[in-house]
Formats: C-alpha cells, structure tokens, sequence
C-alpha cells in the first residue's frame, strides 16, 4: 500500500474547505458540494453593516462572513416567494393586488386568499380522520365479532397482503384498499423521488437538527396535538398523565426516559425504511426509490404507519372516563390525528425541513431541488393518509381518501396548488401557476396562524 502524501492530502483538505473542485458525491444532490465550496464573500446576500466587508476590511474572520450576514428570521427564500406569489396574483389579475400583511413571530408574511387557507377553512379538516383505514378496520372490526380469522388489532398490512396475492376477497374493503396503493397515480416519478432522497442525505445533520427544533420542539407547542401524546401516553412525561400531584419517582422518570427514545426510535426507523438503499451490494445496479415502490420496504412502512395511527384513533374514540363518559373531547380537539393535523406534520417534514437547511447554510437550496423533496413527501403523504389529488376525471378532482358523499377537497400540502371547490376554476388555471413550493409554503403559514389564532 503506498504511503499517503500528508502535504498533498492537508492541501486537498484545504482546497475543500476553501472551495475546491471537488464533486458531488454519487446519488447527492451537487448543491450540497456547491454550498460548502462557497467562497464566504460570494453570499447572495449583502452587506449589512455588521463590522466587514468582502472587500478585505474586516474585524471578524472572514469564514464567520455568512453568518453575519444572514438573518434566519428575514430568510432569503421567503422573499422571493413572497415576490413571486405577488407577480402570480398580479399577472392573473391584471394589476396590482392588495395583500394582508403581518408579522408572524418575528417573520413578516403575507396572507391571500388565493394561495392560503383561513381558520374556518381549515377548522372542518379536524373533523376528519382518515376515511379509507377507518373503514378497513370497521370491516375488520365486524368481521371478527362475526367469527372472522382477523379484527383490528392484528397486522392488517400482511393480511392485506395474503389476500392480494391469493385472490381472497373475504374482505373486499381491505383488498381495494391494498389494491388502491399498488397503482400509484400518474404524477409519482421515482427518479425524483430518489432526488427528493439524495436532498435528505446530502443535508442530514441540518435536517436532523430542523426535525428536532423546527418540528418535535415546535409541535410539542401546538395544545390540541400535545391532547394526543398525553392520551396516549407516548413521548410525554407520566405526571401529565396521572392527577396533578403525582410525585415523580426515580423509576417513573427512567420509563419516561425510555418511552421518550423508543418513540424517537420508531420514527427514526421508519425514516430508514423510506430513504433505503435499492440493494445491500455496492457493485448491484440500483434502482430509483425502490423502497418507495409498492411492496418496498417503505412503501410497507408507511402503511404500517398509517394502520398504527388509525388503531389510536379509533381506541381514543372508543375510550371512556369512570362516570362512562367520552374520554376524548371531539368538540374542543377535532377527531384525533385528524387530516387538517396530518397535513402539518407532513410539513414538518418538508418544507420545515427546507427552511431548516437554509437557516444552517446561509442560503436556500435550489428550487428544483426543494421540489423534488417536496414530491418524496407528497408521496408518503399519499401512503400515510392525507388526502391528496390523484387526477383529474371529465372536471373532477380525484382524490385518495376523501369522504365518501363529502364536498371537502383536499388540503395536499406538499401538491402542486390549493385545490379549489370550484372544479373549473381549478382545472383552468395556467401551468405557471403549480408551484408546490409557494404552496407548501403559504399551507404552513396558513396552518401557523390559525393556531396561534392571530
């Protein structure tokens, strides 16, 4: 083996450290490699007075330039939704367009009616769980009372599974729903779900530290979510769960401690299954998203996922207090893990995420990039539940999980648009106007203050 030239190697280090040449690694995504060779005085943004220029007068080091520069309130990719979100008003309208403006902790926003949603539009997503799974287990539910082999509680994805591939049809809910995620709908491509993948690994410690910070933090926030964690008893310390004097134990706390990991585990594992490699053999030709494919690792996962999700919705339904009351207040809470509460954790694993990742680097990601992360969740959102547009038949909108005889369209935070309940005025609007990102965008801020209800 030859020896390593450490001079040769220290310069190569350098030369990264400092903007080299160096190429993105195989399956990231090169904005990673461009962000990190960035020069600190070709920022995007300008100099604002904080004590240096890039003109080589300066009392701060120059690698702290960005820093400096960069305020992660006023962020650079807000403005410039902002100011395209505003030239799509005007050019539909013909002239300029008055715009509600606020500040929402610190961070000025924009609302409109065309691309955001007020409270009382989102209030009745709260009253909806998830249709199509709530169904299969009522299915399984009376089938089992009626002697059936399977009831709610047993593995429902395997079962499905078996009577897809034996030709059963002693549940037909079941099957079709099975049946329903084997056909994915036309606007899925997996080449840019595996994008939206690479975007993921290529930023994994800025997109970890915004999941923990931008989203666990922030949605711990939110009362009506907390309702569920404490009700379940998941993730949330026990003296919230018992009366309020509960005194804390040594072995009370050390529960919590592995309650709190174990749940951290499971999203951390189902995150694993999503993003998995095609193949455990380096030298094997991979494939795009095979894990997201149906019958896939994730594609499985995600499933699993939403059956769990269904089973606490429907035991916190069921539940009842000792004077035989219901245990869960549907009036105050919604139904829980509801669509309007599904559509903002899918955000906070998306656009939360891209926000996150700018805060960290000192710049936004690039637009093509930030969409196909927003199509991989889009696509799990399809999986998990939330309902979303699949097509567009003779002026109608299909969606996957809407309630049966309903007129609710759905939110599909991570889509192309907010769906319009006027079907024409929905499919007549220009292709310039489908952009996930302002969508995705004005969804979350949308959903933000209706719930600190400014």
């Amino acid at each position: 083996m030859a020896p390593v030239n450490m001079e040769k190697r220290g310069s190569l280090r350098w030369r990264r450290r400092r903007g080299g040449t160096a190429s993105s690694p195989p399956g990231r995504c090169a904005s990673s490699v461009s962000i990190a060779s960035t020069d600190p005085c070709s920022s995007l943004y300008t100099n604002d007075g904080g004590g240096f220029d890039c003109n080589g007068r300066s009392d701060r080091p120059p690698s702290l330039c960005n820093l400096f520069l960069f305020d992660p309130l006023h962020l650079r990719s807000a403005e410039l939704r902002r100011e395209r979100l505003l030239a799509l008003m005007e050019e539909e309208s013909g002239w300029a367009v008055d715009v509600n403006n606020t500040s929402h902790y610190g961070v000025p926003v924009q609302f409109t009616d065309r691309f955001h949603y007020t409270a009382d539009e989102l209030a009745p997503y709260r009253n909806i769980g998830d249709p199509e799974m709530d169904e299969v287990l009522d299915s399984l539910s009376k089938a089992k009372e009626s002697g059936g082999d399977c009831g709610a509680f047993d593995d429902v994805v395997a079962l499905a599974a078996e009577e897809c591939e034996t030709g059963s049809l002693s549940s037909p809910v079941l099957h079709e729903f099975y049946k329903h995620y084997l056909d994915v709908p036309d606007w899925v491509d997996f080449d840019q779900l595996q994008r939206g993948i690479d975007v993921f690994l290529a930023y994994l410690p800025a997109a970890a530290c915004s999941l923990f910070y931008r989203s666990l933090v922030g949605g711990f926030s939110i009362p009506k979510i907390v309702e569920v964690l404490v009700a379940t008893r998941y993730i949330v310390p026990s003296s919230l769960t018992n009366s309020e004097n509960a005194v804390r134990s040594e072995q009370s706390t050390e529960r919590d401690r592995k309650r709190t990991l174990e749940r951290l585990v499971d999203t951390g594992g189902f995150l694993a299954c999503v993003f998995a490699p095609s193949s455990e053999q380096p030298n094997e030709r991979t494939v795009a998203a095979a894990s997201l494919r149906p019958g896939g690792r994730g594609w499985e996962a995600a499933l699993q996922v939403r059956v769990l999700h269904a089973k606490v919705r429907r035991s916190l339904l069921r539940s009842k207090k000792a004077d035989k009351e219901p245990a869960w207040d549907v009036e105050q809470n919604g139904v829980p893990i509801n669509q309007e509460d599904m559509a903002a954790t899918l955000l906070a694993f998306s656009m939360n995420v891209l926000m996150g990742i700018e805060i960290v680097c000192g710049r936004p990601l690039p637009e093509e990039e930030q969409r196909d992360y927003l199509a991989l969740w889009r696509y799990l959102g399809w999986l998990l539940g939330v309902d979303t547009v699949e097509k567009a038949d003779k002026g109608q909108i299909v969606s996957s999980n809407a309630v049966k005889g309903g007129t609710m369209v759905p939110i599909d935070p991570c889509g192309p648009r907010k769906v319009s309940a006027d079907s024409s005025d929905q499919l007549g609007r220009e292709e310039m106007e489908d952009d996930p990102i302002i969508h995705a965008n004005a969804t979350l801020e949308s959903m933000n203050k209706a719930r600190a209800n400014l």
